[in-house]
């Protein structure tokens, strides 16, 4: 997932959408592994870690792939942004589907 969110992340990027588009990129992935988990437990963790992995290789990669007026825009920085959007949003998938498309 980390490395979906990255992709996603650098092709936006590229593509000039702006600082949040790491953060739409971890959303996209997260809602991924909420729907392939479904279970909200493990999805937290998935999406945790997932999410703080994409943080870590985005301040690494994002230099060196993307110009550097937009690579500026991304500095490595190791906080628990992406991990806690990456954690919220796939357990929230993964709760509807378990509340909604399961209900037994």
């Amino acid at each position: 997932m980390a490395i979906i969110a990255l992709v996603i992340g650098l092709v936006l990027a590229f593509l000039n959408v702006g600082v949040y588009s790491f953060v739409i990129g971890m959303i996209i992935a997260a809602i991924i592994a909420g729907y392939i988990d479904q279970n909200i437990d493990s999805a937290l963790i998935v999406g945790f870690i997932a999410g703080f992995i994409a943080l870590v290789l985005s301040g690494f990669i994002a230099p060196h792939i993307l110009a550097p007026n937009v690579a500026a825009l991304f500095p490595f920085k190791v906080d628990f942004s992406l991990a806690i959007i990456g954690a919220i949003v796939a357990g929230i998938v993964a709760l509807i589907f378990d509340v909604v498309i399961n209900k037994e």
